[in-house]
């Protein structure tokens, strides 16, 4: 009768481990989601369970990086026009 006991409060304390440890990985990607809203950091919505919103927030961070390029004319700084800028800075 005791080993019994004994053997019920072992399944349910490891019971009780087990739904604390899915109970935080379900809701810790929720809180760092509000978190981030609060600081005015928003994204898409996940869009699948395993990969979430990778393919999305991949296919944003390209989309700046282009409109980002065309509006800083990160194309102009080049080997040539850097000597050249450094030279005429430096020969006064």
């Amino acid at each position: 009768m005791e080993s019994f006991s004994l053997s019920l409060v072992a399944v349910g304390s490891a019971a009780a481990l087990v739904y604390l440890c899915v109970a935080a990985w379900v809701s810790w990607p929720r809180r760092v989601g509000e978190i981030f809203r609060r600081q005015g950091i928003d994204g898409p919505p996940p869009s699948s369970f395993l990969m979430g919103n990778l393919s999305e927030m991949q296919a944003r961070v390209q989309q700046h990086a282009v409109a980002s390029a065309a509006e800083d004319g990160a194309g102009d700084l080049h080997k040539g026009h850097l000597r050249s800028t450094c030279c005429s800075c430096y020969s006064r």
